[in-house]
């Protein structure tokens, strides 16, 4: 992933994407940046964990759409045989 470990950079590419991605990642750094000061140590470890978790939810969505091509490839190859 381009930027290495600055977590705004990683919040604000993983977000979601599009519009609710971007109210949604707009919406935490407000709350974090305001609850714990601009730019503390406590937000930067919290906008960190929400990062690597939207990571890993990116990844598991990834890998599920492989194994959707994989099955509908299947499916029409057994439908072409029949």
């Amino acid at each position: 992933m381009e930027g290495g470990g600055d977590p705004l950079y990683m919040l604000l590419t993983t977000g979601g994407g599009g519009i609710g991605g971007g109210a949604l990642t707009a919406y935490l750094l407000t709350r974090l940046t305001g609850k714990n000061g601009n730019g503390s140590s406590d937000a930067v470890n919290e906008m960190r964990m929400v990062a690597q978790k939207l990571d890993h939810t990116n990844e598991l969505l990834n890998e599920l759409l492989r194994a959707q091509a994989r099955t509908e490839g299947l499916l029409q190859n057994l439908s072409h045989r029949g």
